[in-house]
């Protein structure tokens, strides 16, 4: 007599860290173990670039708040920037995650976030995130230095370069 056995089903929560570490193209079970909304969430989570030693990995899909005066900001990372005035009313988008813009070698520098809510009489809104080093992920402060464009600046620890120590 043969015994069958059903295959265990992996939690998407465990198996992205996983597929991140080894390969991007690794997988470690039959893809039909997934829903289909697992599979498109498996498949945009790889798709996106988290850095050359994917350093910025773990920051996908979460999201900094950044409160001033008036509004609350919100940064997903790898998603989308939000803000929401204090006072109660309508989330605004202020764009969707498109790509690294840092320059040269520094492409990991800078993030762009492009295609938000359109602006009454001008531009959809976007906004560019400039990263650097810091202790923890947070957002440093929020601007507008033009008519719906937006900056951020964002510190993390995944923007800090790799310390090698040589051998004695």
């Amino acid at each position: 007599t043969h015994t069958h056995t059903r295959a265990p089903t992996i939690s998407l929560s465990l198996l992205l860290p996983l597929c991140v570490l080894f390969s991007p193209t690794t997988y470690f079970f039959p893809p039909s173990q997934l829903s289909p909304w697992g599979v498109r969430t498996l498949k945009r989570s790889l798709a996106v670039d988290t850095g050359a030693q994917h350093e910025w990995a773990p920051l996908q899909d979460q999201c900094l708040e950044f409160r001033d005066r008036e509004y609350l900001y919100k940064l997903c990372m790898f998603s989308k920037v939000t803000q929401e005035p204090k006072s109660g009313g309508k989330q605004t988008s202020l764009g969707n995650w498109k790509q690294w813009t840092g320059e040269g070698n520094n492409k990991y520098s800078e993030m762009l976030y492009d295609g938000g809510e359109k602006c009454w009489n001008g531009p959809q809104r976007s906004t560019r995130v400039t990263v650097e080093c810091g202790v923890e992920n947070t957002v440093l402060s929020v601007t507008e230095p033009n008519r719906c464009e937006y900056a951020m600046t964002l510190t993390s620890p995944a923007a800090c370069e790799p310390i090698h120590h040589d051998e004695l």
